[in-house]
């Protein structure tokens, strides 16, 4: 990537920690993807299969798919549509926003790899755009194991 990119990527507006985050209406369901009032806290990894971090983040979100699902629900967003997704092989459901434009917006979505850890309130506890380290893995482990 060039680096003119990376600093446009570095200074778009991201979501804030503190903020709720906004439901997505997905293609083909009836129901709107809501974070408030769950039993679970939410996992949401934002991501497009031509990414190279997000293929990197790809074997962190397996391992937390398989040590945090009891207690996390694990959904994935991919914006450019279903091929992006179709050779994964995951446990976790990977969703396509009904209204690409409207989620990008609205998640403000300047970088396909983000991760996102939601509160049971819909609150957003954690969220990191690019790749992730195993700083980052360690600290959603934590985050999610926490009563927040």
């Amino acid at each position: 990537m060039r680096k003119e990119n990376l600093i446009l990527i570095k200074q778009a507006p991201q979501l804030i920690v503190g903020e709720k985050a906004p439901p997505i209406t997905l293609l083909g369901q009836e129901e709107i993807l809501n974070f408030t009032n769950r039993n679970k806290k939410t996992l949401l990894l934002i991501f497009s299969s031509s990414c190279l971090s997000c293929d990197k983040n790809l074997v962190f979100w397996k391992r937390l798919d398989n040590q945090l699902s009891n207690i996390v629900r694990i959904i994935a967003i991919v914006p450019k549509g279903r091929d992006q997704a179709k050779n994964l092989k995951v446990n976790f459901p990977i969703y396509i926003p009904k209204n690409i434009e409207q989620f990008v917006n609205k998640y403000k979505v300047f970088n396909y790899s983000q991760t996102i850890l939601i509160d049971k309130e819909g609150e957003i506890k954690w969220i990191k755009a690019g790749e992730l380290n195993r700083d980052d893995y360690l600290k959603i482990k934590e985050l999610a194991q926490n009563k927040i």
